[in-house]
């Protein structure tokens, strides 16, 4: 009868572990998708005159590749740093100055002049082996997991 018992309450202790286990994983699940969804319902511009430029980032297995898209941007400015092992800052100028005013009265008096971001990365990588290039407005970053 104990040795029945104590299968019993193995058993259970085992069906909780692979709940609670489940339960963190759809939870990391829910909140990455919180997550990306919050980033796309902020707005890509800032009152300070810069704009937030579109990019995507990809799994390539023992890689990750970024890729900005920056229309309109001075190439010879455009700064891409890691501020981290998970954080890439990328900045540029724009070849010339853009207003809301060219498509509507509403914030017409807000110029931009530059792109700014941060962009959180899902895994560390390897900074000191980033490849960058850039062709026609896209910036392609290349990155070596860590």
């Amino acid at each position: 009868m104990g040795e029945e018992f104590d299968r019993i309450e193995r058993l259970f202790r085992e069906m909780e572990d692979y709940i609670a286990k489940r339960i963190r994983e759809k939870l990391a699940e829910l909140y990455s998708e919180i997550h990306s969804m919050a980033s796309m319902m902020k707005p890509m511009w800032h009152h300070e005159g810069y704009l937030e430029p579109l990019y995507s980032v990809k799994d390539m297995g023992s890689y990750v590749a970024i890729y900005i898209d920056l229309p309109c941007a001075e190439e010879s400015t455009i700064d891409v740093q890691f501020l981290d092992r998970r954080r890439v800052a990328i900045r540029a100028r724009l070849r010339e100055s853009l207003s809301f005013s060219d498509w509507s009265t509403r914030f017409g008096s807000t110029k931009f002049s530059e792109y700014r971001t941060v962009i959180e990365l899902p895994i560390d990588v390897d900074p000191s082996r980033a490849r960058v290039r850039v062709k026609r407005g896209v910036v392609e970053v290349i990155v070596p997991k860590a």
